[in-house]
């Protein structure tokens, strides 16, 4: 799948339940495992489980994200074990 440009819009964040983290855009949201850090998926894993629409968007979500945690304090974990699921 080719890689697109950077969108002129970013990942917007917020927590759904206590161990979940909700990742708005326009296309659609995801759902990524939260506790005392956010864990996202490799980019291999990535491909893999997030839905076709966000296939493309693994660098920006973590950058996106990296910022996010940054600003929250909170610390983010790029795991070989960390699942993506869409929003339902």
């Amino acid at each position: 799948m080719p890689i697109p440009e950077y969108p002129n819009w970013s990942f917007k964040f917020g927590q759904r339940r206590r161990d979940e983290l909700l990742c708005h855009a326009p296309e659609g949201s995801l759902v990524l495992e939260i506790t005392q850090q956010v864990f996202l998926p490799t980019e291999e894993i990535w491909q893999r489980q997030a839905p076709s629409w966000a296939k493309g968007y693994w660098s920006i979500i973590h950058a996106d994200l990296t910022a996010w945690c940054a600003t929250e304090g909170i610390p983010l974990k790029v795991s070989e074990t960390a699942e993506v699921s869409p929003c339902s």
